[in-house]
């Protein structure tokens, strides 16, 4: 399971296996995947039309420094996309959590007729392994998770710590580009040329050449694309780059940004990712409908993520308005249930899993 939640492993497997598992495993294993219940081809969560999604995923969000209207409109916000959810899916909805997963996996290891299930999960799929490894300690053969999640998180280190990281990941690109002179954005200031793009795109969004235009949001979701990956930093100056530029080109960060929340070319979503991923999270960990509570997160860490902060708690307003409750909630604690010892890696410096 290579994370999400929401990812089709299907298709990450045969798009992207054999720049993931190094060869002498794939001599050695057979590598299989699936698609988690409610996530590409088992039973896809469906909330928004294409359009409806677009709309949603480059919408203004709440601003960096909200007031109480701006809490108010997220808290509207998300009721709106969980009512949504709830009007095409909500049948659905209770079925689709970590722990039914889990046991699916079971059911793949009993059909494949293996006595024991060797496994590689990355991010969240470090949740299903532990989730697997809880239920069927006695089914477990080799279990490496990768990118360590917090399967028992609190609401501070769900809406919190993340902004944390990925603020780190923000301004590690930064200073990256600003230590190397042959970086194409900012002439060493990129940050605050950064700033002035977002500012220019405000009031003059940059046209597309497919008919829309490159607002801030959708350069903030095209940059933050490229700190899951160090190798993609590049992409993210260059295309910094071009659309500050007098040509103002948007195209690069515009496909950066369709990328991230997989939108194809001819304005098509290929999958369900940005739907089955706050229905998934919130069925695993429901909380309370509180403008209070997160507005206290996000005056706890907006020192620390100042960039962040405000939007990794406003979304905890989501899970607090679901309309859903988990059919087959988490287990209530994880750790020593008898099986083998597995291979557990804590990353540093990854934006999704500190």
């Amino acid at each position: 399971n290579f994370g999400g939640p929401g990812a089709s492993g299907v298709t990450m497997l045969a798009d992207s296996g054999r720049n993931v598992v190094p060869t002498e495993i794939g001599r050695r294993f057979d590598l299989v995947a699936w698609d988690p219940r409610g996530t590409g081809r088992s039973a896809p969560v469906d909330c928004l039309t294409d359009a409806e999604m677009d709309a949603w995923a480059y919408a203004p969000g709440i601003p960096s420094a909200p007031t109480s209207s701006d809490w108010a409109k997220a808290r509207s916000d998300a009721l709106w996309f969980a009512q949504k959810c709830e009007e095409r899916s909500g049948a659905l909805l209770p079925y689709i959590g970590t722990t039914a997963s889990a046991r699916d996996m079971e059911r793949i290891r009993i059909a494949l007729g293996l006595p024991t299930l060797d496994y590689l999960g990355f991010s969240y799929g470090t949740e299903l392994g532990a989730v697997y490894s809880t239920l069927f300690p006695h089914s477990v053969g080799r279990l490496v998770l990768d990118g360590a999640v917090d399967p028992v998180p609190t609401d501070a280190s769900e809406y919190g710590e993340q902004g944390v990281s990925i603020q780190g990941a923000l301004d590690r690109l930064f200073a990256w580009c600003d230590a190397d002179a042959q970086c194409p954005f900012g002439n060493g200031r990129s940050r605050a040329a950064f700033d002035a793009l977002l500012a220019s795109a405000r009031r003059h969004p940059i046209a597309l050449g497919d008919g829309r235009t490159l607002v801030p949001e959708m350069i903030w979701t095209g940059v933050i694309m490229t700190l899951y990956n160090r190798d993609y930093w590049e992409y993210a100056v260059q295309g910094l780059a071009s659309a500050a530029g007098s040509s103002r080109d948007g195209s690069l960060l515009a496909m950066l940004a369709d990328s991230y929340v997989d939108r194809g070319a001819d304005g098509r979503y290929r999958s369900n990712i940005m739907e089955a991923f706050p229905a998934i999270g919130c069925i695993d960990h429901p909380t309370v409908d509180s403008v209070a509570r997160y507005r206290a997160i996000y005056e706890q860490f907006r020192r620390k993520a100042p960039d962040f902060a405000a939007g990794q708690a406003s979304g905890g307003l989501l899970c607090g308005v679901w309309p859903a409750k988990n059919a087959d909630p988490l287990p209530a604690t994880f750790g020593d249930t008898g099986a083998p010892h597995m291979l557990v890696i804590g990353t540093t410096g990854d934006p999704a899993t500190p």
